[in-house]
């Protein structure tokens, strides 16, 4: 054997070139048995017992990710790392001193190449994962490239110190630990801002315990590297495999499990409890970060997005119906398993209509229980509240449609014609419009629902038709959702109390998910006048008068500013003022002819009169109501005005029907309605018929000021005596006149 070509400066065992030169240490001896040996027979067994360990493992990672897949989700990430992993441990075992698993260098270096290979193919995917902890991310950010440049660094400059010898390799070592540096930075910020992001509990905990195992097990790299072969040599190679082997198993296999668990409890999360976000904002290393933590719960500084990026996705919806067989409910927004269902609703109407009809006629069905039965494609998942139903009949009512423009009506028309009970549609041509209406509408028995067109969704502001609708206790409906649709997201994220599948790409309006909607709304609005009649018995200031008798206000003819008149009860004349509790207008009633008083109650926007006819009209200036309004609804479960009643219908019927109501409330339920401090719609609107208490007869209200300047709009035919068109009556007009055109047209 030829004598040694060269001595090693740093490392301190034999290097065997395999071209009969043999490389020693400047100060040891030449052992040919140690230098074929690597290490003792006990660090072989060590190290062989371990690589057989890993792969055991690996194997049965790897199953369990192949079950995860089919019970629930699992990433590629963790798959494909533990797949390297196995198949490394597999080469190292058999072939780890073989080339190109092992390179021999000319300067005498021996570097185990495998090694660093399988951290390049393994490493920068386990920072991807690193980068979207929580699966609910497609794309990836600056910061994912950052550590993925540095990491590759990381790993090519710490090879070529491997391969380098003197202070050559120190300079590569360095330039190493400083990549590596950048990428621990960059990784710290990124589970801080997870730990933040994800929620609280358990979630929260594997994000820091997957912290730990990462620095920890990352940061021993550098360390083998300085006490292997090649750096100081204080470890032999077998001793540098087992090292090495251990930390591969917490680095990659241990650590993608804990990510692997994390993403399942985030996946069911959503599916739980939707997509609430609350904004918060951390200091990371002097930089200050804008984070969005998920919650449980919707409260003012939460933010509710729409989930429709995640129910198309796989993975949901393989553990949305895993959740569902364990008997958890799930988002409605995100249970699209109907899709066919609707599908064949729209071709089979009749059997679809039979089918709805044994569904929602069971009483006691819980209304979430009901979505998933008659309309759990329809995507009207924003209230799944657990309210149990007393009827699951449908009952005459009224919508009030709010659209742009009348293009829609009729085909809106003639699909709430279609319900098996009378259903009546008073169409909105803007958002002011629309608040009319609905302030009409409470005189008249007030409506189910208002259904928007999306357009009406695009402003956010406070201002909004929705926040206006609901600042007076209205329920809103949307329509035009779809699975794939455009507004999707914009429906499902302004917080509605429910929205209606189509009309959208070819498809019209399934009568089922119509039924299911109308049913929906019609038992929330018997559950808030539930509320507000246990409120009104338990915690309302009643009107006083002698003995617990009703009051009824004589209107002042002079009055004005809001004040009552005197209060009047059947023993006798009381001067007090007949105030009910809650939120009181200050404008007046205008009474255009005839007697007439403003009946002041509790909770009630403004005051109501009574104009000719026993027409009611509404002052301007009157304030929200409270959140639970009190009182009882005469006209509660009463039928709602016949068609000819909406705008632009017959003026005189409208006019009988209004009287009739508010006389028959004002003599018979006088009493009773009163006593509970004042008849207050379930919508927080003052009820028709109570606020015209009868006045001395022929004695005209003079108009105040304030009724002068804000004129009240009324619902129905235009008012007596020269009084002008309301704006609503206008509209209506137009439309009738623009119908007539259309149908001499032909069109």
């Amino acid at each position: 054997m030829d004598h040694p070509v060269a001595r090693s400066l740093i490392g301190s065992s034999y290097t065997n070139l395999n071209n009969g030169s043999i490389v020693i240490p400047s100060d040891a001896c030449f052992c040919m048995k140690w230098l074929k040996s690597k290490g003792s027979p006990v660090a072989l067994k060590m190290a062989n017992a371990l690589q057989w360990a890993a792969f055991a493992l690996s194997v049965i990672i790897l199953i369990y990710y192949a079950y995860a897949t089919w019970r629930t989700t699992c990433g590629w990430e963790e798959v494909y790392v533990c797949c390297v992993e196995l198949t490394k441990v597999v080469i190292e075992f058999f072939h780890e001193f073989d080339e190109p698993g092992m390179l021999y260098l000319a300067n005498g270096n021996r570097v185990l190449w495998l090694r660093y290979g399988e951290w390049l193919l393994t490493c920068p995917v386990i920072l991807i994962h690193l980068s979207n902890l929580t699966g609910l991310k497609d794309d990836y950010n600056k910061r994912t490239m950052r550590l993925l440049v540095s990491d590759v660094g990381t790993i090519v400059w710490g090879a070529t110190a491997a391969m380098s010898t003197g202070y050559i390799k120190v300079i590569f070592f360095l330039l190493g630990c400083m990549y590596g540096a950048n990428t621990f930075f960059h990784a710290a910020k990124v589970y801080i801002e997870s730990y933040h992001t994800v929620p609280k509990g358990l979630c929260r905990q594997l994000v820091r315990a997957m912290a730990w195992l990462f620095f920890v097990s990352w940061g021993m790299f550098p360390v083998l590297f300085l006490l292997g072969p090649e750096g100081f040599g204080h470890l032999s190679v077998y001793g540098s495999t087992i090292g090495h082997t251990i930390i591969d198993l917490l680095s990659k296999n241990c650590w993608g499990l804990l990510g692997h668990f994390l993403r399942l409890k985030i996946h069911e999360h959503i599916l739980l409890y939707g997509d609430i976000r609350k904004v918060q904002k951390i200091r990371v290393a002097g930089e200050e970060l804008e984070v969005e933590t998920l919650m449980t719960e919707e409260a003012p500084d939460t933010v509710k997005k729409s989930t429709a990026q995640y129910a198309n996705r796989e993975s949901f919806l393989t553990m949305r119906d895993k959740l569902k067989e364990k008997g958890f409910e799930v988002r409605a927004s995100l249970d699209n398993s109907g899709i066919d269902a609707v599908i064949n609703h729209n071709n089979n109407y009749n059997n679809a209509l039979a089918n709805a009809a044994a569904a929602v006629g069971k009483p006691g069905m819980e209304l979430s229980k009901l979505d998933h039965v008659a309309a759990n494609a329809a995507g009207m998942g924003g209230i799944a509240d657990h309210v149990a139903t007393t009827s699951g009949a449908i009952s005459p009512g009224r919508v009030i449609l709010a659209v742009p423009d009348i293009s829609m009506v009729d085909y809106f028309r003639e699909q709430f014609a279609q319900l098996p009970v009378q259903y009546e549609v008073v169409p909105a041509l803007g958002a002011d419009n629309a608040v009319q209406l609905v302030v009409q509408a409470a005189g008249l028995g007030g409506c189910d629902f208002v259904l928007l067109h999306p357009e009406f969704l695009r402003d956010k502001s406070s201002t909004s038709l929705p926040a206006r609708l609901r600042s007076i206790g209205q329920r809103v409906a949307a329509f035009g959702w779809s699975p794939v649709g455009p507004v999707r997201d914009l429906i499902e994220s302004a917080g509605l109390d429910g929205w209606l599948e189509g009309p959208s790409f070819g498809l019209g309006i399934s009568l089922p998910n119509l039924a299911s909607l109308v049913l929906r709304m019609q038992h929330a609005r018997k559950m808030a006048a539930m509320l507000g009649g246990m409120g009104g018995m338990l915690g309302s200031n009643l009107m006083s008068g002698s003995g617990g008798v009703g009051l009824m206000g004589a209107g002042s003819p002079g009055g004005g500013g809001g004040a009552m008149g005197v209060g009047m009860t059947g023993m006798g004349m009381v001067g007090t003022n007949a105030m009910g509790r809650g939120a009181v207008g200050n404008s007046v009633a205008n009474a255009s002819m005839g007697g007439g008083s403003a009946g002041m109650g509790m909770g009630m926007m403004g005051m109501v009169g009574a104009g000719v006819g026993g027409q009611q009209q509404m002052g301007a200036n009157g304030m929200g109501p409270t959140s639970f309004q009190l009182g009882s609804n005469p006209l509660y479960n009463t039928a709602p005005s016949p068609l000819s009643s909406q705008p632009g219908g017959d003026a005189s019927a409208a006019a009988a029907a209004a009287a009739a109501a508010a006389a028959t409330g004002a003599a018979s339920n006088s009493m009773n309605a009163m006593q509970a401090g004042g008849s207050v719609r379930n919508s927080g609107i003052l009820a028709g018929g109570l606020g015209s208490m009868m006045g001395p007869p022929g004695a005209p209200a003079a108009p105040t000021a304030a009724a002068t300047a804000a004129p009240a709009v009324t619902m129905g035919a235009p008012g007596g005596g020269g009084a002008a068109a309301s704006e609503a009556e206008m509209l209506q007009q137009l439309m009738a006149e623009i119908n007539r055109l259309k149908s001499e047209l032909g069109e």
